[in-house]
């Protein structure tokens, strides 16, 4: 999987192209269209290019939801529709993030699950007529995703968030004017959800969208506050400071160590460094994706090679059987079929808070394993007795901090320390000699593991990288010895040609301190004998 950098300078915000994607069912029977469609993106002429696949797959991996209430006098089940809370940005339930790669660079797909009327369009959506709602009406649920570069995934939940309660808001206001003749706002708002959304609306989503959107990238080392123009009053989202590789640590990272003990943790790095297959099982797609992501920054400073999908697709369930190194999550995985994937893939299982490692008995342990448990354990038993595992106190932060140093200190150790004292730069990995060569540089008790590392495909490529830097490095240098020649011969040329005008100017001098000695001594000599002749 290749990367870039997702927090760095640039001029290109975050982007919300996919906008919203929904699906809608039709009035006059009661069939529902098996694939969702995209309703609404922003900025309409943008078209989606980083992926070739079906973004609507992503958005919906276990397929369209939708609800057929039927109207009682109460309208208790329409109340809840209606009325009831947007989910919550941190709860895993209603929000997720999928990846797109398109070979160049990494987006990141974020995605807030809302239940809706089908007839309730949000005010930014275009004019579009609706039917009428007979005795049974439908509730449908409604994608409201991101597409982005920067992984700022708490300041995007909280710009998706603040978008629906704006359009929640407008829709309980503009039920409330209508319904002020017989003080029914419910049923006003169901006879007024005939009139599309976004007749007479306010633009305050609209604007919001365009704030957020044209909002520049912090830098780095800079947190940056974005304030939303939204309805009843202005929100400021807090865009946090850090690169990649801290910001998933913070928002994945966190809830896998809150999740699973310091052994399973180091199970699951020793299962990455080998570039094993990982199956993340979890009814919450959420959390599907705060893992699969965390495998991301656990495996720091190497890179994943293999196909990563946090959140599988229904559609892409062939993939478990792909005889390739896989991070996959599914939210759905019978008994039987659990039991076979055991045989040829770690399994993390969220919802039993087990890490099933089979696969892995015959591989060797990962290097300094008591020593690493020992240093990371005072850190990981503050966050395991976290009441909450999906929000942080600073003193969480600051432990997940300590955590992500160890963690990266070992691997750093392993990978680049450790190795690439060895490494000369006409090695070849897949020469057998070569890699003896390698190994028998390294300390004894490190063998084993490092002689299985080295065949990644990842390793390899951090290798070749690596290379590529020395090479450039040597090049530079290279090129800067031979400024340095060309200066100390034009030095040297400029020195000489100063010598000979010294010596020209020395011998010059002479002949001029002989002359005005001749002259002093012929001055003496007519004194005196102007003095003899007085």
């Amino acid at each position: 999987m290749r990367r870039e950098r997702g927090c760095s300078n640039g001029a290109a915000p975050p982007r919300p192209v996919g906008g919203s994607i929904g699906m809608r069912r039709s009035a006059t029977d009661n069939a529902i269209d098996s694939s969702p469609r995209i309703l609404f993106r922003y900025p309409p002429e943008k078209e989606i290019t980083c992926c070739d696949m079906d973004i609507t797959q992503f958005c919906f991996p276990r397929g369209l939801k939708r609800n057929r209430i039927r109207r009682s006098e109460s309208l208790s089940a329409l109340n809840n529709v209606v009325f009831g809370q947007i989910s919550d940005a941190g709860s895993p339930s209603g929000s997720f993030v999928f990846l797109l790669n398109s070979g160049e660079e990494l987006h990141y797909g974020v995605c807030v699950h809302n239940l809706e009327m089908i007839t309730h369009e949000p005010s930014f959506f275009p004019a579009c007529a609706t039917s009428g709602v007979g005795e049974c009406t439908e509730s449908v649920t409604r994608c409201y995703c991101l597409i982005t570069r920067y992984p700022f995934f708490k300041a995007h939940f909280e710009f998706l968030q603040a978008v629906l309660g704006c359009e929640r808001y407008l829709r309980i206001q503009r039920a409330a004017l209508c319904s002020s003749g017989n003080g029914n706002i419910l049923q006003a708002m169901l006879e007024h959800s005939m009139v599309s959304s976004n007749s007479g609306a306010s633009s305050c989503s609209s604007n919001a969208i365009a704030t957020y959107f044209s909002s520049p990238v912090p830098q780095v080392d800079v947190s940056t506050v974005i304030e939303l123009p939204i309805e009843p009053s202005s929100t400021d989202i807090v865009v946090p400071a850090g690169n990649e590789y801290q910001l998933l640590g913070d928002w994945g990272l966190m809830v896998l160590l809150k999740l699973f003990s310091t052994a399973q943790v180091l199970s699951l790095l020793r299962a990455l460094l080998l570039e094993k297959r990982i199956l993340i099982v979890s009814s919450s797609p959420g959390i599907l994706s705060r893992i699969g992501l965390s495998c991301i920054a656990l495996l720091y400073p190497l890179i994943w090679q293999g196909t990563l999908i946090p959140v599988l697709p229904s559609t892409l369930e062939d993939l478990l059987d792909a005889p390739v190194p896989y991070i996959l999550g599914t939210q759905v995985l019978c008994a039987q079929r659990m039991a076979e994937l055991e045989e040829a893939a770690v399994i993390v299982d969220c919802d039993r808070l087990q890490i099933v490692a089979r696969v892995m008995e015959g591989d060797p342990e990962l290097p300094r394993l008591a020593q690493l448990t020992e240093e990371l354990a005072p850190f990981h038993d503050l966050l395991l007795a976290s009441p909450s595992k999906f929000s942080s106190s600073s003193e969480e932060k600051m432990a997940l901090r300590q955590l992500m140093t160890g963690l990266r200190k070992h691997t750093t150790v392993l990978v680049e320390d450790t190795l690439f004292k060895g490494i000369t730069r006409d090695m070849d990995f897949e020469n057998g000699e070569d890699v003896d060569t390698l190994i028998r540089a390294v300390p004894k008790g490190m063998r084993a593991f490092l002689r299985a590392m080295v065949q990644t495909q990842q390793f390899s490529v951090h290798f070749h990288k690596m290379q590529e830097m020395y090479t450039r490095s040597e090049e530079a240098a290279q090129t800067m010895l031979k400024k340095l020649d060309e200066m100390i011969s034009a030095a040297e040329e400029e020195v000489e040609a100063t010598r000979e005008v010294i010596e020209v100017h020395t011998k010059r001098l002479h002949e001029q301190e002989v002359r005005l000695q001749t002259c002093y001594e012929a001055k003496e000599k007519m004194l005196a004998q102007l003095q003899h002749r007085s």
